[in-house]
């Protein structure tokens, strides 16, 4: 997918239903990089990205009520 957005897209979609169907919703945030020269690939082994926006994968994972969380292992009483 570097060299095709449309490609990009398609392998973002394909990860998004792949977390959906692990109850994991996936969205994806939009990260101007602007144009990133070839200077910024000198220590690269190869280009890897081609386009001045990177779509950052947010997945998280719902708790349900009742779970165990770090707040209530420590002793936290739950908030209304």
């Amino acid at each position: 997918a570097p060299y095709s957005i449309f490609h990009h897209a398609v392998f973002c979609r394909v990860a998004q239903e792949d977390l959906a169907a692990l109850e994991l919703p996936c969205d994806f945030l939009p990260v101007p990089l602007g144009s990133l020269g070839e200077d910024s690939w000198l220590s690269a082994a190869q280009r890897y990205w081609q386009f001045e926006t990177y779509y950052l994968p947010l997945a998280l994972r719902a708790v349900s009520p009742g779970a165990n969380t770090e707040a209530s292992a420590a002793g936290a009483s739950p908030e209304a």
